[in-house]
């Protein structure tokens, strides 16, 4: 398996392409430098995701998989992508990729705790989630009309009663 982000070996610099931020040609240079390293490193990435989501959601997910573990999975790469090139660590684009990947691991963590109801995830059999979406209160059932039915039916009633309803 090579992760989450691809489906197939081939193609994983244009899975990795689509969801990081990453520029292309660096993903290209990355690649022609360390052929399969990315492959891994999205395989390693996809399977800590499932370690900590374990015990609350149904892993190894089901193709299709989830958008916002795809996401997560490319931006826990990134940052050693930008590693393995070379890139200077003081370079602006690789303190936001960092930033991004701490981001990313807290996410992760946020969901495997499942209280807040952050993010929704397919769980476990049994498992309840951690909030309950509200029922809808409109029902399609009734005419559009159905309130001058209602206001034909009390006006009938107060002729019947002879109090057509105003006071004088």
């Amino acid at each position: 398996m090579t992760g989450y982000l691809v489906e197939s070996t081939a193609d994983a610099t244009t899975s990795f392409r689509q969801y990081s931020t990453m520029p292309g040609d660096y993903v290209a240079r990355l690649e022609a430098v360390a052929p399969g390293w990315l492959n891994v490193q999205l395989d390693g990435a996809s399977r800590w995701v499932d370690s900590l989501l374990v015990k609350r959601c149904e892993t190894p997910f089901l193709y299709p998989y989830p958008l916002v573990v795809k996401m997560w999975v490319s931006r826990l790469v990134t940052a050693s992508a930008y590693q393995r090139l070379g890139v200077d660590p003081m370079d602006r684009s690789f303190e936001i990729a960092a930033t991004d990947a701490a981001l990313a691991r807290a996410e992760i963590e946020a969901a495997a705790k499942g209280s807040t109801g952050l993010i929704e995830l397919p769980l476990r059999e049994g498992e309840a989630p951690a909030f309950a979406r509200p029922r809808t209160r409109v029902s399609s059932a009734a005419s559009p009309f159905a309130h001058r039915d209602s206001q034909q039916r009390i006006g009938r009633q107060e002729d019947k009663d002879r109090n057509g309803g105003t006071v004088r």
